[in-house]
């Protein structure tokens, strides 16, 4: 009767203990998906070191701006910049986190290279929900490229400048 006792009694502690460990991994699960965050991510373009205040955008109270400082007119290879860009997208879009990458000029081509540079590490930013481009140097279009390459070349038939077909500026 007392090694049947002592039997159950160890069967309800390790009940117990069983039902704790699933009541914490529960909360522990929870508590991962709660901390999860929703930001707003600026990257700024040539002739600026950062994001200005004013043209922060109006959003849910539940994103939090994220502005980052550096040369915006340094090498689009820099040693600091390209790492921080990276970084910054790794910490704010990844884990869990979700991120709207609102980016200008030049900042967008930043963008662009710290994405190809997280999925090269094999840790892409996940969490990326959209990117918003003002006036975009991430690229260009063929309408922009027929209007400055052949409208050139054009042009210059057109007035027979000599020489200039050789010149480097126009291709």
């Amino acid at each position: 009767m007392c090694s049947y006792l002592a039997k159950v009694d160890l069967n309800s502690r390790i009940r117990r203990v069983m039902l704790a460990f699933v009541v914490l991994l529960t909360l522990a699960t929870v508590r991962g998906h709660a901390s999860a965050a929703n930001y707003v991510v600026y990257l700024q373009g040539r002739s600026m070191n950062a994001w200005p205040s004013q043209a922060l955008l109006a959003h849910s109270a539940s994103y939090t701006d994220i502005t980052l400082n550096y040369n915006g007119s340094s090498r689009l290879g820099d040693s600091t910049v390209r790492p921080q860009i990276s970084s910054a997208l790794a910490s704010y879009c990844r884990n869990g986190n979700q991120c709207v990458v609102v980016c200008y000029s030049a900042g967008c081509l930043r963008y662009l290279l710290a994405i190809d540079d997280l999925k090269a590490a094999g840790t892409p930013a996940t969490g990326v929900l959209w990117v918003q481009a003002a006036a975009s140097a991430a690229g260009g279009s063929e309408l922009a490229d027929l209007s400055t390459n052949s409208g050139l070349r054009l042009l210059i038939k057109i007035f027979g400048v000599t020489g200039a077909q050789d010149a480097a500026m126009i291709d």
